[in-house]
Order: structure tokens, then sequence, then C-alpha cells
């Protein structure tokens, strides 16, 4: 469409400065010139009047649809009538005044131009859906919906900064990327939670975006190179596996009944935090009872009048911190 706009530009502003020049050297090629009739007159009017009514119907359209191209077509209309209402001068100042026939000639001239103005915006726009231009408009959009507008900041209280948004429009439809800060201690749940939050704030009050990609992830992220430390251990020990050598860990201490539980969070690219929950044995002691020595790797403590009972174990050496809950 903005190419045929465009081709359809050229066509008439050629035509019309031909005629410009024809009308301008009359007098000296002695080239008799006829002006414009009456009907030509009515018919610009009709144009005008007709063009402006499309034009109103298919933005409509167009805007509810959501879609370029029949918004571009409006535009069309528009620009039809906009030349329609500079023809209508023309051919009524031809008309009234034959000494000025070259008038037609250059609104011929001045409605290629618009023609053309509105092919490249046309275009422009078209051009922008292809190579996936990051939609202002839809930005600026989408940070309202997330952001105070006075200060900027986060309505999520679980949400620290507002990193980075992407917006593209593909056709009717929008596709939104976005990228925030959450504080270290959430856990990847919790931040599962904030994303979600967000996407339905989005999904709900902007119905053209279809998708929302929401990242959240907390502000210390260690570079790969500078806490990589032991690239073997890490490639040959994923989460799975620490989860699995922290229970079998706590098995050997022979006052653990059952481990119920072990997460493992992952503190950087070598170490991580392991919390683990486990079952103790019913001990029957009498107050003479004594422990046995606690073995290298668990010790555990005890007493008649205290049912609350604690277990620690040396953890496996890409474990930065552990706790245990019984």
């Amino acid at each position: 469409l903005a190419l045929t706009l465009l081709a359809t530009g050229v066509s008439v502003g050629s035509v019309s400065n031909r005629k410009l020049f024809e009308a301008l050297n009359a007098h000296k090629t002695n080239l008799l010139l006829s002006p414009p009739s009456l009907p030509a007159l009515l018919m610009a009017g009709i144009s005008i009047a007709s063009k402006e009514w499309l034009y109103r119907i298919t933005r409509v359209v167009g805007e509810r649809l959501n879609s370029q191209v029949v918004i571009a077509n409006a535009w069309h209309h528009r620009s039809d009538a906009y030349s329609s209402v500079l023809a209508l001068l023309s051919i009524a100042l031809a008309i009234a005044f034959p000494q000025f026939l070259w008038a037609d000639a250059a609104a011929g001239l001045l409605v290629a131009g618009m023609i053309c103005m509105t092919g490249i915006e046309i275009l422009d726009e078209s051009v922008k859906q292809l190579t996936d231009t990051n939609n202002h408009e839809l930005v600026q959009r989408v940070k309202s919906l997330i952001s105070n507008k006075r200060t900027n900041a986060p309505i999520d209280r679980d949400v620290i900064s507002i990193d980075n948004i992407k917006a593209r429009q593909v056709g009717s439809a929008a596709y939104v990327d976005i990228s925030v800060t959450t504080p270290n201690h959430l856990s990847s749940s919790a931040n599962k939670a904030v994303e979600e939050r967000i996407k339905n704030t989005i999904m709900e009050q902007e119905p053209n975006v279809v998708n929302a990609n929401i990242r959240a992830s907390g502000p210390d992220v260690s570079c790969p190179l500078l806490t990589h430390t032991s690239s073997e251990y890490a490639e040959e020990h994923p989460v799975t596996d620490v989860e699995e050598e922290t229970r079998q860990l706590l098995l050997l201490d022979p006052n653990v009944e059952k481990v119920t539980g072990v997460t493992v969070y992952v503190h950087d690219t070598y170490l991580v935090d392991v919390d683990a929950n486990v079952r103790l044995c019913t001990l029957q002691l009498s107050h003479n009872d004594k422990f046995k020595e606690p073995t290298p790797s668990s010790s555990s403590s005890s007493s008649k009048d205290d049912s609350t009972t604690t277990a620690t174990t040396t953890p496996p050496p890409a474990i930065s911190s552990m706790t245990i809950e019984t």
C-alpha cells in the first residue's frame, strides 16, 4: 500500500508538473487551454464528503482491530479528502479567473506531495514492524502500569527496580519483555509470583498484548569468570546431586530417622545454601543417661525436659551454609 501511494504521488506530480509548464508558457507557444467545467467542481465537492466519511469509518474499525493496514487505508482516504479540497479550490479559481489556469496544475503538485508523504509514513510504520523496532508508545503505557507516575518507583513492593522494558508490534498483536530486580532473599517461587502479578496487570490493561515475558531476579548476580573457581565440580554436581548428597550425609547420623525435605538455593556459580528438615529417632533416656560421642560428620543433643533436638552436619565442599530444622 505504501509503495502504491508513492507511485501514485510520483505519477500525479509528473503530470501536474508538465501541465504547469504548459500553462505558464501558453502565451509564448499560443497554446489554447480550456478552463475546467462545473461538473469537475461538483465531483471535487462530492469527493471531499465521501472520502472524509470513509476515513472516519475505516479509522474506527482499524483502531478497534489494532490493524495498521486498516489504519493506513483510513489515512489514504484522508489524504484523498485533502487533495480534493485543493482540487476544489484550484478548479473554482480557474473557472472564476481563466488567467489562473496554472493554479490547477500547482494544486496537483501539492496533492502529489501529500500523497507521497502519506506513503512514506505508512512505509516507515511497516518497516518498524518488520524489523521488530521497539514500540516507544507501548513502552510508556506499560511503564505507567507497573510504576508510580510521580516517583517512577515500582508499584509492586517486591520489586526494587524496573531494569528494562521492550515492546514490539506484530500486526495487530504486541509482545512485551520486562526485566525487574527483586530482593536477594526472595526464593524462586516468590520471584515467579512477582512475574505472574506483573504479567496479569499488563494483560488485563493492554488487550492487544498477546504475551508478556517477565523476568524477576535478585541484584546479586556474580560474574561466572570470577566465581567459577571449580568448573569440574560445578559440571559434575548439579542441584539434584547436591540434594542427594545432603540426604546421604544426614542419614549417616544414627539419630536421624528420616530426611523429610532438602531445599538447595544457588548462591552463585559454585556455592549453594541448603535448608534441610529431618525427623529424629525417639530416644528413651533417664537423667543419668549420656549421649554417645558424635561422629565426625554429625552431632546430636537431647534432654528429657526439652523436646527440641538439633542436629548439625558437615556440609559438602560446594555448600556455603546449611540450615537444618527438626
